[in-house]
């Protein structure tokens, strides 16, 4: 793990109730979503039935399995792929393509799609995600919170990172320090200003890291929601 480069991510819409298991799933899909785009290849719904290969791998497969089955991981990350994210943009989407979804539970979504669970023991994350497409093929490591790790980057990867970070909702994700050096002038921000601490967390998201520290990033949004 090198740096953490976005500092808050609001949920909108919210898919799920976890942000490691239904956040984190959408982002995860949408990156590689934007990843294929950038190879010059189309995802439909069909394509994804076709050629889509999801693997999980994680301490406890059969416990996580279910965990994913109630917070709605699958139907997530098939969103993101299809396009939802928390942009203006990427909400019509969600709104117009989770209906095609709702008459399929989340146990027949896991067949729907060739979906597979396997053993992973490494104490640094919650779970690994495996994805492949075809022939291309990217890895994505949920740490917890929402806050994601990309194993591997290659050039490809880069250019869709540096669209994603200047969306105006940021993600949170942990980079290389050789890839933030390679995105480096593409970022709204600086390795300065995240040095800068508290001042870098409250001018890019209104948010007092005193109040974070005192509860939890999910209860702090939801007294901003209500």
């Amino acid at each position: 793990m090198s740096y953490v480069w976005t500092v808050h991510q609001v949920m909108k819409p919210i898919v799920g109730p976890s942000s490691s298991h239904s956040a984190a799933p959408l982002v995860m899909g949408y990156i590689f979503r934007n990843y294929l785009a950038n190879l010059g290849q189309d995802i439909t719904l069909d394509l994804l039935k076709e050629k889509l290969r999801i693997v999980i791998s994680c301490k406890n497969p059969s416990k996580t399995m279910y965990s994913f089955i109630g917070h709605r991981s699958i139907r997530a990350l098939i969103l993101g792929l299809l396009g939802a994210y928390f942009s203006d943009k990427g909400r019509q989407v969600f709104s117009e393509i989770k209906r095609t979804f709702e008459n399929e539970n989340e146990y027949d979504l896991t067949h729907l799609f060739e979906v597979a669970f396997s053993s992973l023991e490494d104490e640094d994350i919650a779970w690994r995600l495996e994805l492949t497409y075809g022939v291309t093929n990217a890895l994505f490591d949920s740490i917890g919170g929402g806050i994601l790790n990309i194993p591997n980057i290659e050039n490809n990867m880069k250019d869709v990172l540096a669209n994603l970070f200047s969306e105006s909702i940021p993600i949170w994700i942990y980079l290389s320090a050789d890839t933030l050096n390679h995105l480096e002038d593409r970022l709204p921000f600086s390795k300065k200003d995240i040095n800068s601490g508290a001042e870098f967390l409250k001018n890019a998201d209104e948010i007092i890291l005193k109040e974070v520290k005192e509860g939890t990033v999910g209860e702090y949004v939801a007294y901003r929601e209500s």
